[in-house]
């Protein structure tokens, strides 16, 4: 982490904002406001970490979720320590980039390379299975088969991963991945060096002493035959349950000692195929040049014994090597096995185990042969349906006991096996595709019904009844157009007990909840059927389904919360109800989604919110800003005799403290009776003469003539004659003042009279005459107590304010 950055997530529970910066990726801390226990920093590139998937020496593996192509994918993170060493780094992108350079199906796939949370990763393919490491730890001792048919694979991507002109130089049981088909996949090149001609050198070793090929630790140049080396060694511990030797030395002229002492295969044991033996020794040749020069050459041996494995033939060229095999040394002949010899030995093979004879007898006769092959068809037949029964109740335990992936994968294989009864293929289909819905996969659920369609196309004779209702009950499971009760009829056997029951998983699958409910609902009224512990199954499902419906119910209709108390108290009872749920799915996946919503509710109101008062604290700025603008132009009008600019500039502006409140309210009282006495001349005035001598603010002119006014001002003639317009600010105060003492008033009543009064009183104040102002203001208050109210706290805000 660079500086002082913090890294910031949300908990997953209640929303809170965590500071996870000191944790590793995929952490699991406690909430510190709602205690709950939550994985961290889980989002690497496009990938949701999901799970941790293995340790190794520099790395971690995380299976993980392409959220942009919806796949699962392995994520390999290197470690802290090694994160910000500039020559591990390049080592791990230097794996990547080789990783990436090899298309094979036995090699692991990388899709990309990133950077996040300060550590370097790598996006490969996800293979969902053991590493022969794993699987050695588990079973011990591994059959001959299994051996030789992942050393096939492994030799498959070792030769591909040479022709791009590599070498692995850590073949190891760990590097070995094995899916779930069985098929091995090659990882790890992380320690892989470019050839040159063919070899390389190292500088440093890194490697399992069980393993490393000799040349290795004597730091020689190395070849493909070091990778065979590895991979032999590997084989021989898978077969025999130990590695070829123990020591704790650290030595490496110790171990080369060991190794070229290494026992042979075949003499540490009776119990492995002696022809497997001979190839695996031929592998952990101590010289290079002792053991197999070409994939090709090491590829043909473990395919041969294969055959040798399968058909119980020997191979001629193994005897011959076998014989010349001292110092482990075997020859590299070809092996010559026919097609026709392979076949004859697999029936005499038969036969023998028949007679219960170890020899070969020196002629079979036809009728013996067919009564073979005879006895063999029925005995799998027999032996299929055997097995078919067991897999069926082994998966509805699984069922039962809630270990739906299980479940699903078990009816999966049923559908998928060859020989299976059609209606049997169909049902486990169906029963597959339900195992996924109930545990939330709805893509495997999809995957399992097309699987079992695909299967069934292959299928040229004409359907049973059985078998037309179960194919079209998985069409209508495929498709996307809702299915209700009416397009049922009549459910007459667990047959379509089964078939409503999956109708309504696909309507819940897909969010149609009323349609679901309803179809659960008319289950639970169907009276008992043939099978009583099927029916009973079903209905106990329905009204789990049911329940949950119910429970989650009040949250179907969405949410718009106002306030982050509200939110908050929403994903409380969310949480609760999330908590009683009875079923996996779509309720689990809406709650989780919901509280998503909720969680970037509370952001956005929390957003809003800061977004409000950063709002405000602007406008507030603002407004400031024009309140001063308005009071200093307002004071420089007041000096001016602008008594009209003055009331419009307060008008518009309000104020914000409380000092400026009383004072701009009081300035708008003097300036609103000033304009009001500016009104009442214009009106006194309107289109009348008289001989009054009319003084400007200036001092220096004067009229004589007054002729009129107009609402700006009154009108007087100039020395030329000329008709002029003298402004109301322009005037001088006491032309103001002389000028009412002449209008006549007898026109008004007392209330109209002390109204003039007032307006002359605040003119004068504001133009500075505040003797006359004052000993007016005193008088009118004597006869109107409303008016000295207003005047006097008028003048206590102007002396509050002066300053």
């Amino acid at each position: 982490m660079e500086g002082s950055e913090r890294e910031l997530e949300n908990c997953k529970a209640c929303g809170e904002v965590m500071d996870v910066t000191p944790f590793a990726p995929y952490t699991s801390v406690q909430c510190p406001s709602c205690g709950e226990q939550v994985h961290v920093k889980c989002q690497v590139g496009n990938y949701e970490i999901l799970k941790r998937q293995g340790l190794g020496g520099m790395s971690l593996v995380f299976a993980a979720c392409d959220t942009t192509l919806d796949r699962k994918v392995a994520i390999k993170l290197l470690n802290e320590n090694y994160s910000s060493d500039s020559k591990r780094v390049a080592e791990f992108e230097k794996e990547a980039k080789i990783t990436a350079s090899i298309s094979h199906s036995n090699v692991v796939r990388v899709y990309t390379v990133g950077q996040a949370y300060g550590r370097y990763y790598i996006a490969m393919e996800l293979v969902e299975g053991d590493s022969l490491e794993q699987l050695m730890h588990r079973e011990g001792k591994l059959d001959d088969a299994v051996v030789t048919r992942l050393a096939i694979g492994v030799v498959e991507g070792l030769k591909a991963a040479h022709q791009s002109g590599l070498i692995h130089r850590d073949m190891k049981p760990g590097n070995v991945l094995i899916d779930k088909k069985g098929r091995a996949k090659i990882v790890d090149f992380g320690l892989a060096l470019m050839t040159s001609g063919g070899k390389a050198m190292a500088e440093e070793i890194w490697a399992t002493p069980y393993y490393v090929p000799p040349e290795t630790l004597a730091l020689k140049e190395e070849d493909l035959r070091s990778d065979i080396y590895a991979l032999g060694a590997s084989l021989y511990h898978a077969l025999l349950g130990e590695p070829p030797f123990t020591t704790e030395t650290k030595s490496t002229t110790e171990l080369l000692k060991i190794k070229r002492r290494v026992p042979r295969l075949r003499s540490k044991t009776k119990g492995i195929n002696p022809y497997l033996c001979e190839v695996i020794d031929k592998s952990m040749a101590f010289d290079a040049k002792d053991r197999y020069q070409t994939y090709e050459e090491f590829l043909s041996a473990f395919k041969q014994v294969e055959v040798c494995l399968r058909t119980g033939c020997t191979p001629k060229d193994l005897v011959e090597q076998k014989g010349r095999s001292q110092n482990r040394e075997v020859g590299n002949g070809k092996w010559y096995v026919a097609g026709a010899a392979v076949v004859g030995a697999g029936v005499v093979f038969a036969v023998m185990q028949l007679n219960g004879r170890d020899e070969v007898p020196a002629s079979v006769s036809a009728p013996v042969v067919d009564r073979v092959v005879e006895l063999e068809v029925k005995a799998k037949a027999e032996a299929l349906r055997d097995w078919v029964a067991a897999e069926l109740r082994n998966a509805q335990a699984l069922l039962d006991q809630g270990q739906y992936e299980e479940a699903y994968q078990k009816y999966l294989k049923l559908a998928r096996t060859k020989g299976v009864e059609s209606e049997t293929v169909y049902w486990a289909g169906i029963r597959s595709a339900m195992s996924a819905w109930f545990a939330g996969d709805s893509q495997n659920a999809r995957k399992a019904l097309r699987i079992t369609l695909k299967t069934q196309s292959f299928n040229e004779r004409e359907l049973s009844d059985v078998e037309h209702k179960l194919q079209q009950a998985i069409n209508r499971l495929l498709g996307l157009y809702p299915i209700r009760v009416a397009d049922m009829g009549n459910v007459e056997d667990s047959m379509d007990i089964m078939i409503l029951f999956c109708f309504a998983l696909k309507e819940w699958d897909q969010g149609q909840w009323k349609e679901a409910e309803t179809l659960f609902q008319s289950l639970q009224k169907v009276e008992m059927v043939s099978d009583a512990e099927d029916f009973k199954f079903y209905q106990e499902m329905a009204r789990l389904y049911l329940d949950d419906f119910n429970s989650l119910a009040a949250f179907q209709n969405g949410f718009s919360p106002s306030t982050e108390e509200e939110a908050k108290q929403f994903q409380t009872q969310l949480l609760e109800a999330r908590n009683a749920l009875k079923t996996q799915g779509r309720a689990l996946y809406n709650t989780i989604e919901w509280q998503r919503q909720m969680n970037a509710s509370i952001v956005k109101i929390k957003e809003e919110k800061k977004a409000r008062k950063q709002g405000e604290k602007q406008h507030q700025k603002r407004e400031l800003k024009a309140w001063k603008t308005a009071k200093k132009r307002t004071k420089k009008a007041l000096i001016q005799n602008d008594f009209v600019e003055a009331y419009k500039r307060l008008e518009k502006q309000p104020a914000l403290n409380e000092s400026d409140i009383a004072w701009r309210e009081q300035m708008l009282y003097l300036t609103g009776q000033t304009i009001g006495l500016y009104k009442a001349t214009f009106e006194s005035l309107d289109g009348k003469k008289a001989e009054f001598t009319v003084r400007k603010l200036d001092g220096r002119e004067e009229y004589p003539s007054l002729i009129g006014a107009e609402r700006d001002g009154v009108l007087v003639l100039n020395k030329r004659g000329e008709e002029l317009l003298i402004q109301w600010k322009e005037l001088l105060p006491y032309t103001m003042l002389e000028l009412h003492k002449k209008l006549s008033t007898a026109h008004l009543n007392i209330v109209e009279k002390n109204r003039r009064r007032e307006q002359l009183i605040a003119y004068l104040w504001l133009a500075g005459i505040d003797e006359k102002a004052k000993s007016g203001a005193a008088m009118l208050a004597e006869v109107d107590h409303d008016f000295g109210k207003r005047w006097t706290r008028c003048m206590e805000v102007m002396h509050e304010t002066s300053n």
